[in-house]
């Protein structure tokens, strides 16, 4: 009788069985990183997606705010209403301007018309006497003599 026979290699079947599995297990590694791969792929591509609709949907309203800044500030372009509005549509047409003033250069135009149709009245005294003549007063009793205007200059003091 052969030895061979009786005796089996019993460390050569166990290499033979562990590389079988460490070969399995190999490719079942492989498998697995190939999955995650197109899953961190799909995933990212998914939040892109989602990512430019958010995006889009920012600019959109961007673009509505925009437009609708613009027909605030379009009433100060027409010298007809310029010279019929009142303090409080002036402050509704500079407010809608002033955002957007340093971009465009319409609203820039708009706020500084508006500004100045603002600081016109109250310049004139028409829109706050009351205020002007606090001043005066307080002009009069601090130098002692008649009011000054506001803006001549001062020979002594």
């Amino acid at each position: 009788m052969d030895r061979s026979e009786v005796y089996p290699d019993v460390l050569g079947d166990a290499l033979s069985f562990s590389s079988q599995c460490v070969a399995q297990l190999g490719s079942l590694v492989t498998a697995g990183a190939t999955v995650e791969a197109q899953r961190r792929t799909r995933a990212t591509a998914a939040r892109a997606a989602r990512d430019q609709r958010a995006l889009r949907a920012l600019r959109d309203q961007e673009r509505a705010g925009w437009q609708l800044a613009q027909a605030g500030w379009a009433p100060a372009h027409d010298s007809r209403r310029l010279a019929q509005a009142g303090l409080l549509q002036a402050a509704r047409v500079w407010s809608a301007a002033a955002a957007y003033g340093e971009a465009d250069p319409a609203a820039g135009s708009a706020a500084r018309k508006r500004a100045a149709a603002c600081a016109a009245p109250v310049r004139h005294g028409v829109v706050r006497p009351a205020p002007r003549r606090r001043r005066r007063a307080l002009r009069r009793d601090a130098s002692g003599a008649a009011p000054v205007r506001p803006g001549a200059a001062r020979t002594s003091r």
